[in-house]
């Protein structure tokens, strides 16, 4: 089971091998703050985007876009169901795809 985990954080079969149990760990720990800084700054980013395109709607953190946030709903998160959001969202990528 380790050894499957450690190879989806993208350490090698021969570094696997040649490293203890505590390499191993801190190596995989390494590799998901890696990714969880990624999200931070990808989350910064989106949220940047959307309040820039958002019109009269209510403005969202980065906290809103990041996967490892720890709450899994949040109010602030637009209603998808809604179609003024859902309009909203499809001219924002209409309008990024046409690189406006």
């Amino acid at each position: 089971m380790l050894y499957a985990r450690a190879l989806k954080f993208g350490l090698r079969p021969s570094s696997f091998w040649e490293s203890t149990l505590g390499e191993v760990t801190r190596m995989m720990e390494a590799s998901e703050q890696t990714d969880r800084l990624a999200w931070m700054r990808t989350s910064h980013e989106l949220a940047l985007t959307y309040n820039i395109n958002r019109g009269k709607g209510k403005a969202l953190e980065w906290e809103d876009f990041y996967p490892y946030a720890e709450q899994q709903m949040r109010a602030s998160v637009p209603d998808m169901d809604d179609p003024r959001t859902a309009e909203h969202f499809k001219a924002m990528g209409n309008s990024l795809n046409n690189g406006n």
